[in-house]
């Protein structure tokens, strides 16, 4: 796109006065100063000068390249003011060097070895162009014998400070400078390292030398990053951190491995931590010497969909250049507990943010937004003048400034910038965020300057009950005269942290509690922006205040009552239903279960699942006892919660009687049964406690005789469930004609604990003539009936008929 130069108006009336100035006699002086503060100066003298007074327009910059080229940063740019008139006028061109990059480089003892390019401006006449080279002008000394000309690092403001000669007569003026620093050939003889930053960034800003009028407010300004040589490894920027893996087995603990190469680096310890879903919930893990490292996040609750964070923190062991302890980190490494993730259909992409852009600028900035990274998805952000693509790059999906510089080109009022970001997804159609637009101001309302400068309060994003930490975000704030800023937290009135060097992008910060403490509902969280500007008195933000609350609403969680199945007396376990709970913050659940009152046990219990709780062993349980469940709900820093209690009355056990009727067989004495009889709930090992008896009922259902039954353990051994009992030939000879059936009652203790009429399960018969089953065993006539055995529904029973008397007639 083109890019339309800024017309300016009013030059012959500039010309005409400038014209006028010139017939006036020489009586003032200008002096200019080299900073003080510069490296190895002490030689270079200023010049005075003679100029008159002279008068122009301010200087457009402009950045042509940054570039880092085989190890080698290229700078190149222009500085041209359209009108300069005067005699004697000078040009003072300023380039603000990255300070990671300045700091180390000129610190360095003989540096102006690696310094190379060249400078071209107005000839000393005022008419054509002269070149000097850089190594020539570098330290150059100034005066009557050696010109007005030289350049030099300025260490208070990492900068290099170029002056052109003084034309003895010009219309306009200009600067252009190719300024190489060899950091590669540096690096490699020197051992140093510059720390490695997403971009550095350089300024330029253009004024006269003299005392003429000046008009610019602003500094053109540009950066290195990856896609202009920024990203390179094993040369003069410091290796990345190598990022780590992470796995895990149970979505519980959580494993992976951060060894790191350590070459080409400032000696450095290195730890692992993990966010859970952008919070911190683990820090300085450690790994042993092949780089394995091991967390688990059990407490934390990890819903399936969770996003777990983990990246490596490097802290180096000394101060380098910069004169600070520096503190590093590697790309995220992402995992996604289960199997949820957000669907391609609910995937929503956040707009970036943009900066206020200004006539003249030379580089467009803002913020990118965290974006989803499940599915394997990536992003690429765009960015548009006028609906002209100038920009598009890739990026990781992190909180990230963005950063756009303008090559040989400048911003002009009234531009609208656009800028959005595309979300990429394997096998799905690309999908794209919202559009931030922005249009070029022309700064009418004079933000530069100091009392018309406002500082923009924070937020506060996360303040909540038991939390050990606060979330905050300061928006983007005013960018002018090398603007920076603070952000102070406090928690009821006492300062818990400061984070500074806050650039005018601002971005969202949080502030972790000193150790062993939480916040609590009521307390008082407090926030404010402070901002800062070289030679200038502080400003400070309007303050941002927030009081806890309960955010887990304590207030109104409630439980819902588990149900208890039916408990009877010969149950050892207590079993039923824990319906769905909540189960946010955390929140966990236990169960009391009572017996007539005392509680027995507690134990843990999951939502929305069945529970079988065992009884304690020296608990038996007896008829018309009560047994009652409670649900208790858990929330860390707060009172327990309860439901209600839900109980039941123990009820009798009524487990089937059954017999197992083996064998009958006739003796002399009369018809002889054995046999089991069977109950699961019955305590058959002391035949002592157990009385057997059997009932000859008739064909009504009455009983004409009581037979006492004697007790064997001949089909268990010590286990008295057998029995033998003998209808003797008194019995049999005694009974009335009809069909009888056999009953068997058991005592315990002497409690009746169950009866059941006996059955037959064996056919044969033991002693006495062998038969196929009772019914075959053969009638014995005893003092006048004929006793039959017989099968009545597979039950044994007794036909009694009578002998018939012989006729005598």
């Amino acid at each position: 796109m083109s890019l339309q130069k800024k017309v300016i108006k009013g030059t012959s009336l500039v010309l005409a006065g400038l014209i006028a100035s010139s017939t006036l006699p020489t009586t003032t002086y200008a002096q200019e100063k080299i900073n003080t503060d510069r490296i190895e100066q002490t030689n270079i003298k200023s010049k005075t000068i003679n100029p008159f007074m002279s008068i122009g327009t301010g200087y457009v910059d402009k950045f042509k390249m940054v570039i880092n080229s085989n190890g080698v940063l290229n700078l190149k740019t222009t500085s041209r003011s359209a009108v300069a008139l005067g005699i004697g006028t000078q040009t003072k061109t300023v380039i603000s060097i990255d300070p990671e990059i300045a700091t180390e480089f000129f610190s360095t003892p003989g540096y102006e070895k690696y310094i190379g390019g060249s400078v071209d401006r107005l000839s000393e006449l005022g008419i054509g162009n002269d070149t000097i080279k850089m190594s020539k002008l570098w330290n150059k000394r100034t005066g009557l014998l050696n010109g007005d000309d030289t350049a030099f690092y300025d260490k208070k403001t990492h900068s290099i400070v170029i002056y052109s000669h003084q034309s003895i007569l010009s219309t306009t003026n200009y600067q252009n400078v190719h300024l190489t620093l060899d950091l590669d050939k540096w690096s490699k003889e020197t051992g140093r390292y510059v720390e490695r930053k997403p971009f550095y960034e350089f300024k330029l800003q253009s004024v006269k030398g003299d005392c003429g009028i000046n008009w610019s407010w602003g500094a053109a300004g540009s950066v290195l990053d990856h896609m202009n040589g920024g990203d390179v490894e094993d040369s003069w920027i410091e290796n990345k951190v190598e990022p780590t893996t992470i796995s895990s087995d149970d979505d519980r603990t959580f494993y992976g491995n951060a060894k790191q190469d350590r070459f080409n680096e400032h000696e450095t310890d290195y730890t692992v931590e993990l966010l859970v879903n952008g919070n911190l919930a683990a820090e300085n893990i450690q790994m042993n010497e092949n780089g394995d490292w091991k967390m688990d996040l059990s407490p934390s609750l990890l819903k399936d969909g969770t996003e777990i964070a983990a990246r490596v923190i490097g802290v180096e062991k000394g101060t380098n250049g910069n004169g600070k302890v520096d503190k590093k980190q590697s790309t995220i490494s992402w995992y996604t507990v289960g199997k949820d993730s957000i669907p391609w259909s609910q995937w929503s992409i956040k707009a970036p943010s943009l900066s206020d852009a200004y006539d003249g600028e030379t580089l467009i900035d803002g913020i990118l937004s965290k974006q989803n990274l499940q599915n394997d998805r990536t992003y690429t952000y765009v960015v548009e003048i006028d609906g002209q693509e100038v920009f598009s790059q890739k990026y990781d999906g992190d909180n990230v400034q963005l950063k756009v510089p303008l090559f040989d080109k400048q911003l002009h009022k009234g531009q609208k910038i656009a800028t959005y970001v595309i979300g990429h997804e394997p096998g799905q159609q690309d999908k794209k965020s919202d559009v931030a637009t922005m249009i070029v101001k022309e700064n009418q309302e004079e933000e530069s300057k100091w009392n018309n400068w406002v500082v923009k309060s924070a937020t506060i994003d996360n303040a909540m009950e038991n939390s050990t930490f606060i979330k905050t975000t300061v928006p983007i704030q005013n960018k002018f005269n090398a603007r920076s800023y603070e952000l102070q937290v406090y928690v009821n009135d006492q300062l818990i942290d400061t984070k500074k060097n806050i650039s005018n992008l601002g971005g969202d910060f949080v502030s972790v509690l000193p150790s062993g403490q939480q916040l609590k509902a009521g307390d008082t969280v407090k926030a404010i922006v402070i901002g800062h500007e070289p030679d200038e008195k502080d400003k400070q933000s309007e303050k941002t205040v927030m009081t806890v609350k309960d955010e887990s609403n304590w207030g109104v969680w409630e439980l819902a009552d588990p149900t208890l199945n039916e408990v009877t007396s010969q149950d050892r376990k207590v079993t039923g239903h824990v319906p769905a709970q909540s189960v946010d913050f955390n929140r966990n659940y236990e169960l009391q279960v009572r017996v007539n009152g005392e509680t027995l046990k507690t134990e843990p219990v999951t939502s929305d699942t069945d529970y079988e709780i065992t009884l304690p062993d020296n608990v038996e349980l007896k008829e018309n006892d009560e047994v009652s469940v409670q649900l208790i709900g858990h929330q860390e820093g707060k009172d327990d919660k309860e439901s209600n209690v839900v109980s039941t009355i123990v009820q009798k056990n009524e487990l089937p009687t059954t017999s197992k009727f083996e064998i009958g067989y006739w003796e002399s004495y009369g018809l002889v049964y054995e046999g089991q009889i069977f109950n699961e709930g019955w305590d058959m090992s002391d035949a002592s406690r157990i009385s057997k008896e059997v009932q000859l009922l008739n064909e009504s259902g009455t009983v004409v005789k009581k037979v006492k039954a004697a007790n064997t353990d001949w089909y268990e051994k010590g286990n008295y469930n057998g029995y033998q009992f003998i209808i003797d030939n008194d019995t049999l000879g005694s009974l009335p004609e009809g069909t009888y059936t056999l009953r068997m009652q058991v005592e315990i203790d002497g409690s009746v604990v169950g009866e059941t009429d006996l059955e037959l399960t064996r056919r044969l018969s033991r002693l006495g003539q062998q038969h196929d089953n009772y019914a075959d065993l053969e009638p014995v006539e005893i003092q006048g009936n004929i006793v039959t055995p017989v099968v009545i529904d597979n039950h044994p029973g007794i036909n009694i008929s009578k002998v018939e008397k012989e006729d005598t007639n």
